[in-house]
């Protein structure tokens, strides 16, 4: 059998979420494996496949700097709802997948995807994959809804929780970007920090632009 010698260094690049190994090339270039569970189940629902167990070991390649996943938060409708809104960027450019068809779902293979995790939710203690939404083309922007209690047409959505993570691939060959954040408490109109807040995400939601009108919940 053949083998070679591993002429790999230390990896001393940039912070990668849910890290397996990583080493840094001769050449300045870093390898990153990372692993996480890709294919959960939706809305808190239970894993009925071999696929919703697996842990997927993803391999990059890279040399510089990860895309930039921006997330912001604000209460919806009285607080009955939590949303997350945000832009996923690469050099400063967005990062999107092809336009959404009309009719028909052949495109799905090269939509770009956001996956929304609730920790410690009405789905049970620990993470639960909420939802998975596509990122919006040309802008690459996105948005998230959790409900505190709704009954819709997938049954009962409880995906308020105590932290809320963000999981989206890397464009390209570069690691997968990861945003984290605590849940927000229950909206007062009389707070003014609570007030000043959902100004400020109203401001920051006009200038995203997001072309996508059922991310304008107000």
């Amino acid at each position: 059998m053949e083998t070679f010698g591993n002429r790999c260094s230390v990896y001393d690049g940039p912070q990668v979420a849910f890290l397996v190994a990583a080493c840094k090339a001769p050449y300045g270039s870093y390898w990153v494996l990372q692993g996480w569970q890709r294919s959960l189940p939706y809305h808190g629902g239970p894993a009925s496949n071999r696929f919703h167990y697996t842990t997927e070991l993803r391999l990059s390649h890279f040399t510089d700097e990860l895309a930039q996943l921006e997330v912001w938060h604000e209460w919806m409708h009285l607080s009955c709802f939590h949303e997350l809104f945000g832009r996923l960027t690469y050099r400063g450019v967005a990062v999107h997948g092809f336009p959404k068809k009309r009719f028909g779902r052949t495109d799905q293979a090269f939509a770009r995807r956001v996956y929304a995790d609730t920790f410690n939710s009405g789905y049970g203690s620990g993470w639960w994959r909420a939802d998975s939404l596509r990122v919006h083309y040309p802008m690459g922007t996105f948005c998230v809804l959790l409900a505190k209690n709704l009954t819709d047409r997938w049954g009962a959505n409880r995906s308020w929780g105590e932290r809320y993570r963000i999981v989206v691939e890397g464009p390209g060959v570069t690691p997968d970007v990861v945003w984290e954040g605590k849940a927000f408490p229950t909206f007062s109109s009389s707070d003014p920090v609570h007030v000043a807040h959902e100004r400020a995400m109203e401001e920051i939601r006009i200038s995203l632009n997001d072309p996508d009108r059922r991310c304008d919940f107000t």
